[in-house]
């Protein structure tokens, strides 16, 4: 069973997410299976596969998938993974090191008497009401769609993670509250756990 994405949040200007660049790198390099890449890249399963199944929807890489695994239970996993021509060309433009890019500048290189900037911080209480939405979000699809399945509580998940995508402030807050461990009252359900994982992920990218 796989999750099919709503229409109207696709936008193809938008640059490509980090963490699917490393994951086409790495793909690239030998890494072929969903397992292997959840590994390589220090994440679960279920979001190595809201992942993979977006960069193949954009035609970056083609799967194979294989009957449920103890880790996927009834969701079919990915087995097997390799890139279209449109993902090789990505790949040969990418720079060797992924991380160089987001790389903080040296303090050698800034002026001394130019005081570097401090980072602007979002307002906690806009952050909280940030989470405070994404919670009700996830509540009103499990209203919504009772998920007892694994494969229908991820579907759930890639759901929520293309709403949080597909607003910018949102998912800027969501990431500001993960580095200030404010995601906790998420974990509560299946979903929720998902999505943090996701979000962290974002903001390990920072």
């Amino acid at each position: 069973m796989r999750y099919i994405k709503p229409s109207g949040l696709e936008n193809r200007n938008m640059p490509l997410h980090r963490t699917r660049q490393k994951i086409l790198k790495a793909i690239a390099e030998g890494i072929n299976s969903e397992s292997a890449l959840a590994d390589y890249l220090g994440t679960i399963a279920d979001v190595m596969a809201y992942h993979l199944e977006a960069l193949e929807d954009d035609d970056y890489i083609k799967c194979r998938r294989g009957a449920p695994t103890e880790t996927t239970s009834d969701r079919l996993w990915i087995y097997e993974i390799w890139l279209t021509s449109k993902g090789e060309e990505l790949v040969a433009e990418l720079p060797e090191d992924l991380e160089a890019l987001s790389a903080p500048v040296p303090l050698a290189s800034v002026p001394m008497n130019v005081p570097a900037p401090e980072p602007e911080l979002p307002d906690t209480k806009l952050i909280k009401k940030a989470v405070a939405e994404i919670q009700k979000r996830i509540q009103q699809l499990y209203n919504k769609y009772p998920a007892q399945k694994t494969s229908e509580q991820y579907q759930l998940a890639a759901r929520i993670l293309h709403y949080i995508e597909s607003n910018s402030v949102l998912q800027d807050y969501a990431i500001a509250a993960a580095g200030q461990n404010l995601l906790n009252s998420l974990n509560n359900t299946p979903v929720g756990q998902v999505v943090i994982h996701a979000i962290e992920g974002w903001a390990n990218e920072q």
